[in-house]
């Protein structure tokens, strides 16, 4: 469902449902935005995100 309220023409959106998954996919490539929950198994977003700063300082 978010996924399709974000969808615009010049934006890609991609939803990934686990966080170790999602660290992946984050740390290889980049967003310009990234949206998490808080609450996922394995790592929570705080750290998700925590995590990619880290990699790559200019990910809001």
């Amino acid at each position: 469902m978010l996924e399709r309220a974000l969808a615009q023409p010049d934006l890609d959106v991609e939803c990934i449902e686990r966080a170790d998954v999602a660290l992946t996919r984050l740390l290889e490539s980049p967003p310009d935005v990234l949206v998490t929950d808080i609450r996922m198994p394995g790592i929570d977003g705080l750290d998700l995100m925590a995590r990619v700063r880290e990699a790559h300082p200019t990910c809001r």
